[in-house]
């Protein structure tokens, strides 16, 4: 019965092998090749750009602010405890070293870090763009006029009885 199993897994390994050998094959002679366009600035909404970047500071930012809050914490527990020799700060401490809550709470603590870092990068960003947009507000209001007669690259009208 076993010698049949192992039978049929090689078949089917034959058959798997000829059918993606084949599905390339014709994918490489019949396809087209295409290259992306890349967007446009204005393709995507700044709201969306702004959520994204959120996304990836607040989630690139979890395993080092992981590893803060765990040495952060095992040190304060390393001096709560007398300073003993079995319970020194670390960084990389295993499962067994805290309990349940002690690990549900370095892991909360870090999430509830990890979004303030990104929400912090946020409202930077937006304090930035306002003052940006309003330093071109006022660059807009500056205006100079120049006379026509003062300014060398103008194109004189021609006169009314020409």
């Amino acid at each position: 019965m076993e010698r049949d199993s192992i039978k049929m897994f090689c078949k089917f390994k034959k058959v798997l092998a000829v059918f993606l050998l084949f599905s390339f094959a014709v994918s490489f002679s019949f396809g087209e090749s295409h290259t992306p366009e890349p967007y446009n600035q204005d393709e995507i909404p700044e709201s969306l750009q702004d959520l994204r970047r959120f996304e990836i500071i607040s989630l690139g930012a979890l395993p080092f602010v992981m590893l803060d809050t765990t040495l952060v914490y095992s040190t304060a527990d390393w001096a709560f405890s007398g300073f003993a020799a079995d319970k020194g700060p670390t960084a990389f401490a295993s499962s067994k070293r805290f309990s349940g809550d002690e690990q549900m709470g370095l892991t909360l603590t870090s999430l509830g870090i990890s979004l303030g870092v990104g929400l912090t990068d946020y409202i930077v960003r937006l304090i930035k763009r306002n003052s940006d947009m309003r330093k071109q507000d006022r660059n807009k209001d500056q205006i100079n006029i120049i006379p026509v007669s003062e300014d060398p690259d103008a194109v004189p009208l021609p006169k009314r009885g020409d």
